[in-house]
């Protein structure tokens, strides 16, 4: 399998029993500690005659794949951009809450569902930003403070009440998802927002590796 990074050629090979997910989460675990570098886009350039388009990375075989190309971008400046997202999104969860906690009150039970995901998938992405930081060594989360302890005591926790809440979605308890959502996650997202400067602070005084 042919591997062209940002235009150049790589030397990287992959057995052919691999997966193309496999060669893909391993790059890009080799980009990212290695060069600090994100994947931004991949691009299939050549495959096998007959090969479904459809089949998922993780059915198709790197003996399947002839040619693929990848573009990158500093992990640095990724992040610095997503955690500018981060706080512009964030800024809008405590009316994001109020229209969610009204909805439920209204038995419009699913448009609060639904708003609901939308905020969890928020956090997930953002704690997913985050470890791609830490892994690329721009973070330390036991040095941040967020709240009364380090960021990574907080991720902790705060995984503990994402869990939580999914568990009330689930059983559809209206009243623990109110609860939760007006005494530890609207509180929680305030932490992260008075964090996310001195966090924006440390990515940016990194310097490049």
């Amino acid at each position: 399998m042919k591997l062209v990074i940002d235009g150049n050629e790589s030397g990287i090979e992959y057995d052919d029993s691999l997966t193309l997910e496999q060669a893909l989460m391993d790059l890009n675990a080799r980009l990212l500690t290695d060069e600090k570098r994100v994947i931004l886009e991949i691009k299939l350039d050549e495959t096998v005659p007959g090969l479904d388009m459809e089949l998922m990375p993780d059915q198709v075989t790197c003996d399947k794949i002839i040619g693929i190309s990848v573009q990158t971008r500093m992990l640095k400046d990724s992040v610095a951009d997503c955690l500018d997202e981060a706080e512009i999104k964030f800024s809008e969860t405590p009316k994001a809450i109020a229209a969610i906690i009204d909805d439920i009150m209204a038995d419009k039970i699913e448009t609060a569902m639904n708003s609901m995901k939308d905020e969890l998938d928020l956090m997930i992405w953002f704690f997913s930003v985050l470890q791609q930081a830490n892994i690329g060594g721009l973070l330390d989360f036991t040095s941040l403070s967020v709240g009364d302890g380090s960021l990574l005591d907080f991720i902790g926790k705060f995984n503990s009440t994402l869990g939580e809440l999914v568990t009330a979605m689930k059983n559809n308890d209206m009243t623990l998802i109110n609860d939760y959502l007006e005494y530890e996650y609207e509180p929680s997202v305030a932490k992260i927002l008075a964090a996310l400067p001195s966090i924006k602070a440390a990515v940016k005084g990194n310097p490049e590796q």
